[in-house]
């Protein structure tokens, strides 16, 4: 099962992911974390990507493809793989799909976590950060256990530029306006899934997992039967959930460039969809 993860900033989507790499038994794959392992170990493609990065340029998608295939063709691989926040680009979709048909594979389900911009806001505002491990707190949602230093290491904690509020907006709006396109490619396939981000980390995960048609340990007395509120799959007209106008959500049968997401200037849009990845060496 090949599956991909989307959300915004503060959307946990990082949460989900951890969950879903160990329900399913398959590795995740973020390219990110490909280009941070080829640069430690000082391969030829790490020290590539790193001029790239050094520059402040995108790394062509030449390089982020193949790192990528490389990753795919691994023994861990077979039983499928979670793509976390790729692909970046509609040309990058593009090419995965031409790569993903060549192994004998597919994208199964494209997984789309929405919050509400305020939400997301009151989320990532004053959040604070292990520079070492790349662990996330917050003061009311998720203290650490003692003041500001982190539970698994000690490192003492930092807020980052990006998690103050007026930051976190446009964190926001320049990751829709980066990601719309990508998932609008994808409804095309129908394989999209709307999930309500807000509500528990549990009710949104029974959620993704329903859209996904896996059969989830439900409490006592909950019907494991239809889809949960707060999910649309692919297809469907708006239900229960974050209506798509609200987080920038087309339906599958828009067009990229249909709908704006909020708080993005009509001359800002569409300016994000260069060919290639920038690294963002941030913890998560």
């Amino acid at each position: 099962m090949n599956l991909a993860l989307f959300g915004p900033p503060g959307s946990g989507k990082g949460t989900q992911a951890n969950f879903l790499v160990q329900h399913f038994g398959i590795p995740q794959v973020s390219t990110g974390d490909l280009f941070r392992a080829e640069i430690k170990a000082q391969t030829d493609v790490g020290r590539k990507a790193q001029t790239y990065m050094d520059r402040g340029d995108l790394v062509p998608d030449s390089i982020t493809l193949q790192l990528v295939r490389r990753r795919l063709d691994a023994p861990d691989t077979e039983r499928g793989v979670l793509f976390d926040g790729f692909p970046r680009t509609v040309a990058q979709a593009t090419e995965l799909d031409k790569m993903l048909q060549v192994m004998g594979r597919r994208m199964d389900r494209v997984i789309f976590v929405q919050v509400p911009t305020d939400v997301l806001v009151d989320r990532l505002a004053g959040r604070l950060t292990c520079p070492k491990c790349g662990r996330t707190y917050h003061p009311k949602l998720a203290p650490p256990q003692l003041d500001t230093v982190c539970d698994h290491d000690g490192t003492a904690l930092i807020m980052r530029e990006d998690d103050r509020p007026e930051t976190a907006r446009k964190r926001i709006s320049v990751y829709l306006e980066q990601t719309l396109p990508v998932l609008a490619h994808y409804r095309q396939q129908h394989v999209v899934s709307d999930i309500a981000g807000t509500g528990s980390i549990e009710e949104v995960r029974e959620r993704i997992l329903r859209a996904i048609g896996v059969p989830s340990a439900a409490p006592a007395g909950m019907s494991t039967g239809g889809p949960a509120a707060g999910v649309r799959l692919a297809g469907e007209g708006p239900g229960g959930g974050i209506p798509p106008s609200e987080q920038g959500g087309a339906s599958d049968t828009e067009t990229p460039g249909q709908r704006r997401p909020p708080g993005i200037r009509p001359s800002d849009h569409g300016r994000s969809q260069g060919a290639g990845h920038r690294r963002r060496v941030r913890g998560r």
